[in-house]
C-alpha cells in the first residue's frame, strides 16, 4: 500500500518476538505500518493482526481516531447482550448491580462483541497479501 510517495506496509517476516495489534491487541500477524515522515530508524512500526486493523491504522496514520462499520456492529452487539442479560436479572441500571453481576454484565458484552467481529472476519475471505 502507497502513502503518499512512500511504501510503509510491510510484512515483518521471521519476527521474533510477538506483539499485539495496535487496534484490538490480538497477536499481531507479521503486518506493520510506519509513518514515512520519518525516518524508518526513528519511526515506530505500528502492528497489525489483519488487512482490516491494518487498513485502519494506515487510514489513521497510527492515530486510532474512529470506529469502523465492523466495530460499530460488534458494540451493537455486545450492547445486545447486556441489555438481555440486565433483562434476565429483572435490573435495568448499571449501579444495582454486585460485583459478580457487573463481572457477568462485561464478559457477556466483551464476548458477544468479540464473537460479532469473528463473525465478520470469517464472511471476509480476501488473502491478506
Amino acid at each position: 500500500m502507497e502513502v503518499g510517495n512512500h511504501f510503509c506496509l510491510h510484512y515483518l517476516c521471521g519476527m521474533a518476538f510477538m506483539t499485539q495489534c495496535l487496534i484490538c491487541r490480538r497477536d499481531s500477524s507479521g503486518l506493520g505500518w510506519y509513518d514515512p515522515e520519518l525516518r524508518p530508524r526513528m519511526s515506530v512500526i505500528h502492528h497489525a493482526c489483519s488487512i482490516d486493523c491494518l487498513n485502519i491504522i494506515i487510514d489513521t496514520r497510527g492515530k486510532f481516531v474512529h470506529t469502523t462499520q465492523s466495530e460499530k456492529a460488534a458494540i451493537e452487539a455486545g450492547g445486545q447482550a447486556g441489555g438481555e442479560y440486565l433483562d434476565s436479572i429483572g435490573k435495568f441500571s448499571l449501579d444495582q448491580l454486585s460485583a459478580a453481576e457487573y463481572g457477568e454484565f462485561c464478559s457477556r458484552v466483551f464476548f458477544a462483541a468479540c464473537k460479532k467481529l469473528q463473525e465478520i472476519a470469517a464472511l471476509d475471505t480476501e488473502v491478506p497479501y
